[in-house]
């Protein structure tokens, strides 16, 4: 008999993004769907699933502020150039520092949703979570690359 508890575990994946001056910036890139939080022995950590919930709701729930270097506007701006060079038809919607966004199946007859959020406690540094009605599609961390790549290269170094 097998027990289904579907908490939100947030796994933590490094990434590095070259800068273009031969050095390179660490980028973090969170995930924040996955099914379930187990211990090292398969056993669900509910304790920990709702720890991670509520940290999870505390970060979305920090304001964005966005500071000098980028404006709302221009995160707005570096999400639509973004866009423009995915080939797929995509749909996005920005509120805040979030990008919600659709994609049209290649057959056209479907859509399914993406969500990119690059507010880091407050902050726009790079760092990113993402969730993904369709875990097989590159195009949602593709896109979510290259808007961070951006957002990078407009900071200070």
């Amino acid at each position: 008999m097998s027990i289904i508890f579907w908490g939100i575990l947030v796994a933590l994946g490094i990434k590095l993004i070259n800068k273009g001056n031969n050095s390179t910036k660490k980028i973090e890139e969170r995930r924040w769907d996955a099914p379930c939080v187990y211990d090292q022995n398969n056993f669900i950590q509910t304790d920990n699933a709702r720890n991670l919930v509520e940290l999870e709701q505390r970060r979305k729930n920090t304001p964005c502020m966005y500071n000098q270097y980028i404006s709302q506007y221009d995160f707005e701006q570096i999400v639509f150039q973004c866009v423009k060079h995915i080939r797929r038809k995509i749909h996005v919607n920005i509120s805040n520092a979030i990008v919600y966004g659709s994609v049209e199946s290649q057959s056209g007859l479907t859509t399914w949703n993406f969500e990119l959020d690059f507010n880091d406690w407050g902050n726009l540094t790079g760092a990113y979570w993402f969730r993904s009605d369709n875990n097989r599609s590159l195009i949602p961390r593709k896109l979510a690359d290259s808007i961070s790549q951006e957002i990078i290269r407009r900071l200070p170094h």
